[in-house]
């Protein structure tokens, strides 16, 4: 579309203005993917809540987090996950700083650690591992300990495309998986870099009642960003009804960046900006997870090493009223 307005400019103008007009094309682009908001002042780095230290003789530096997507608590607890026997992994339920529950599940390690509804009571924990264009989901229930899916779901990017994958709920009883699907630069065609407009990476949400098999939705993000390598993606619901994208850019800055695409608004509209006055050594390394305290939606960053894990919370937005 934009070449074919370039092309436009050129007919009625010349070749002197519809080079110009490109060059416009171009900055407004590069203007886009920095500023995706409208406001060329980037804001203040958002500071920490609070910092505390978890010390538990379970926790090692390979161990894993994960929170309830959904966030219907006031405060979310925490799930641990460690690595145990070869295909197993013991799983822990923080309430602060205390173990309400605990259970060694079948569960590999490695990939991302989610906490999933599963046929709408049952909680489930679940590892979603991405392999070239297979992702590979395991759950298994957090109430009797039973296996509940262990599924290998294709995907087909382009050549080179980067792809992250997370569990959150977007309907249905089950929880769904929300895959989404950078172009790598490199494969842009002469088109996109002659005008400098990237493709946006591609959302999927895939069915969880279905076991992942039908496509609820299609969509594409409302601009392209780039180095998808720098970003992780979470699924939580932090504005809103319905469950959104969180976009947390690791690398590539002075400062980390924490971006928030409305559910509502299909993952169309931007709800939230911010830098993490955190150095960047540490985001690269943490586990990140959404969660609530006291009401409010923050990020909790946490380092693991062996019988600790140091824990940083970081707000996501402003408090509500009365928290």
């Amino acid at each position: 579309m934009l070449s074919t307005v370039v092309a436009s400019v050129r007919a009625q103008n010349g070749a002197r203005w519809g080079i110009g007009a490109a060059l416009l094309v171009l900055l407004g682009a590069v203007a886009l993917i920095a500023y995706p908001y409208g406001d060329a002042d980037e804001p203040p780095p958002t500071a920490p809540l609070r910092g505390y230290v978890l010390r538990e003789p379970f926790i090692q530096p390979a161990s894993d987090f994960a929170a309830d997507p959904l966030l219907t608590s006031r405060t979310t607890p925490l799930v641990a996950l460690t690595p145990a026997a070869a295909g197993a992994t013991d799983v822990r339920v923080l309430a602060g700083r205390r173990v309400v529950a605990q259970r060694r599940l079948p569960l590999p390690a490695g990939g991302t650690a989610a906490l999933a509804r599963w046929h709408g009571s049952e909680v489930a924990i679940a590892r979603v591992r991405v392999r070239g264009g297979t992702i590979a989901v395991t759950a298994a229930s957090l109430d009797t300990g039973r296996l509940l899916v262990r599924a290998r779901v294709p995907v087909t990017p382009p050549r080179g495309a980067h792809v992250d994958a997370d569990l959150g709920s977007w309907s249905g009883a089950t929880s769904d998986l929300f895959v989404l699907v950078w172009p790598r630069p490199s494969d842009l065609t002469a088109a996109e870099r002659a005008t400098g407009v990237a493709p946006a990476a591609r959302l999927d949400v895939l069915d969880g009642d279905t076991g992942f098999r039908r496509r609820e939705l299609s969509i594409r993000l409302p601009q392209a960003i780039a180095d998808p390598a720098d970003w992780s993606m979470h699924v939580a619901r932090v504005d809103g009804a319905a469950s959104d994208l969180v976009l947390v850019r690791r690398r590539g800055t002075e400062h980390p960046e924490v971006h928030v695409l409305s559910g509502e608004s299909g993952f169309q509209q931007f709800v939230l900006h911010a830098q993490l006055d955190l150095p960047g050594s540490v985001v690269r390394r943490a586990r990140l997870v959404v969660a609530n305290e006291g009401g409010r939606p923050v990020l909790r960053a946490i380092e693991p090493h062996a019988g600790s894990a140091r824990v940083r919370v970081l707000p996501l937005g402003a408090a509500p009223p009365g928290a």
